[in-house]
């Protein structure tokens, strides 16, 4: 969770004050424009506010003592857009960059640290999972021969699945989700996180088909970088867009196995819902329906 966490939370502020405690002139003087949107802004107080519920306030004091709403106003005082002043604290070198009190850069200075730690530790666990992982492959190779699949080599390929639900808890996890199911989860859980979903689709869920599916699983074989493929039934239609997996199915890295783990796709009813009766994109409705001709 340290690096997950320990990070700018994509606010362009604390990203452009690590840019200049670096000393990097060139980019922080191009990325000195920016305006913070308002999904920023909640992405960054909602990034604060789990980070608070998973690490302590030792490993979160580079943030200061402010509420996550109040570090984000805060954030909003900051010079760091500003590229006279940018220009000025770079010209000013080490010196000037230590004394300052811009709150981001004052951030950034105890938060960069932490960063470049994080990744390093991450880097020399990535390198001895790599070396393992060469280890496990020649194995496989040494057993199977041809007959097992390649690692992912950013080559199109197929992977076959079929859609099925899986032992849970005692119970079963059903092939897929639907409309009912999300907005029961909104009511059951007073639409907070991370149960919570935009106004617009409050305001329009009696437009929503309730029966449609929302997301399926499949015993699909998938690895990170698989996100965003298509997911195609036996006509090549696509049916939905991989982006994730259940926990079960982290260990599929190395030995695949189809009992429970399972990849998690999101329906393409739930795309044409979204797109038809939430967000009013008829254009891009017209595109994926048309025949082509």
């Amino acid at each position: 969770p340290l690096r997950r966490f320990q990070n700018t939370a994509g606010h362009p502020a604390l990203a452009q004050a690590v840019r200049i405690v670096r000393g990097q002139k060139d980019t922080a003087l191009e990325a000195a424009d920016y305006q913070v949107s308002p999904v920023q802004r909640a992405d960054f107080i909602d990034h604060l506010e789990r980070a608070h519920e998973w690490l302590s306030d030792d490993e979160l004091s580079a943030f200061g003592d402010l509420e996550p709403a109040e570090l984000a106003d805060a954030l909003e005082t900051s010079r760091v857009g500003d590229a006279a002043f940018v220009e000025a604290i770079l010209e000013g070198g080490d010196d000037a960059i230590a004394n300052s009190d811009d709150i981001a850069i004052t951030i950034a200075r105890q938060l960069l640290p932490l960063m470049e730690r994080n990744e390093a530790e991450d880097q020399a666990v990535a390198a001895i999972e790599e070396a393992q992982g060469s280890r496990i492959g020649r194995a496989l190779f040494a057993v199977y021969g041809t007959q097992v699949s390649p690692d992912a080599t950013l080559t199109l390929r197929f992977s076959d699945g079929i859609v099925k639900g899986y032992p849970y808890n005692g119970s079963v996890a059903p092939y897929r989700t639907t409309f009912f199911g999300l907005y029961a989860r909104n009511t059951e859980f007073d639409n907070e996180y991370p149960f919570n979903l935009p106004q617009v689709w409050m305001d329009r869920k009696d437009r929503i088909d309730m029966n449609k599916a929302v997301d399926l699983v499949s015993t699909n074989d998938i690895i990170g970088g698989n996100s965003g493929s298509p997911l195609v039934n036996t006509d090549l239609e696509v049916v939905g867009l991989v982006f994730d997996g259940n926990i079960e199915m982290l260990p599929n890295r190395y030995v695949y196995r189809g009992d429970v783990p399972r990849s998690v796709s999101v329906h393409v009813d739930a795309i044409m819902e979204a797109l038809k009766k939430i967000y009013d994109a008829d254009r891009i409705v017209a595109e994926l329906t048309s025949s082509g001709e």
